[in-house]
């Protein structure tokens, strides 16, 4: 089984604020991923509050009257999925030694589903399933300062960027990034970095991540 410490799954929606969108989000990834049930919810003002499982009407009740976060934990799993309405975005957090199922949606043809039926709400979809080591990051920060995306400014394994995300992350000079394999997609672009998940966590897929990021054009702040 591969071993890391973490994996992040980043998406930002469209519309700030629409925690309706998000919670939609939510109830699609957890249709498809058939995700670990929540045991506790954390807001600004409720500290570890027991919740009954998916209990989509409840989480509700909070969002309504939570503008900064919500966090959904599983301790057994060591899962938290934390919906952020004011970004907008949501990010699930998973531990892949204690729930190894959440590398499925690293599986490309179920990330592509995904993105595919979600892009008309999201900016972006972003699977980081590796963190790279600390002596590659300080000297890939010596290079540039520019991020792309909100947790770290490397490339993951997959990641889609619809029309929008797509001139922010450089445009059409993306394509001409000889790392990464990139197509068009709903009017966005997929980027690919090397052959599989499994390939990020040798030596040489952490080499060809920082290659592929040094070679991307600079973010566009538009």
């Amino acid at each position: 089984m591969i071993r890391v410490n973490n994996s992040i799954c980043l998406i930002k929606s469209t519309i700030k604020n629409d925690k309706g969108r998000l919670l939609g989000i939510l109830k699609f990834l957890n249709e498809k991923l058939d995700l670990p049930n929540p045991q506790l919810i954390e807001t600004t003002t409720e500290y570890s509050r027991q919740i009954n499982a998916w209990d989509f009407s409840e989480i509700e009740k909070y969002l309504e009257i939570e503008d900064r976060f919500l966090i959904l934990k599983n301790t057994e799993y060591n899962v938290a999925f934390s919906i952020f309405p004011d970004f907008p975005k949501i990010q699930i957090s998973i531990n892949p030694n204690t729930y190894p199922e959440y590398l499925k949606i690293s599986e490309k043809d179920l990330f592509i589903d995904i993105a595919t039926q979600l892009s008309t709400t999201i900016e972006y979809i972003v699977c980081e399933d590796i963190e790279v080591s600390k002596t590659t990051y300080e000297d890939y920060i010596e290079f540039t300062e520019w991020e792309r995306t909100p947790r770290n400014p490397f490339l993951g394994w997959l990641q889609y960027y619809n029309h929008d995300e797509l001139k922010r992350q450089g445009g059409d000079a993306i394509f001409e990034n000889p790392y990464i394999k990139a197509e068009r997609l709903c009017g966005g672009i997929l980027i690919q970095v090397g052959e599989s998940l499994e390939e990020a966590y040798s030596p040489e897929g952490q080499e060809l991540l920082v290659k592929a990021t040094k070679a991307m054009p600079p973010v566009q702040h538009i």
